[in-house]
């Protein structure tokens, strides 16, 4: 990416509001993954990426911006390191 296409996304950013926030967020909600680390004991453990929730993925929590994740992870036997 070109500096005076980022330098124009810096300027659009700073003028967004939370709501125009939370819109792009969604936007873009099928490109992103949150890794979640998940503990089962002490020799079983991994590395989840989770989707963001499909019927509300992002959400505004007073100033801040709170991603919702799907509410199951999926783990298959031999998932663990």
């Amino acid at each position: 990416m070109s500096m005076p296409i980022k330098n124009d996304l810096i300027d659009i950013y700073n003028k967004m509001s939370n709501e125009d926030k939370v819109f792009m967020i969604e936007l873009m909600r099928k490109d992103i993954v949150v890794p979640v680390m998940v503990t089962i004991d002490e020799t079983k453990k991994r590395c989840v990426h989770m989707h963001l929730c499909d019927e509300v993925p992002v959400f505004l929590n007073g100033v801040y911006i709170d991603l919702n994740l799907e509410d199951k992870i999926r783990i298959k036997d031999g998932d663990f390191i």
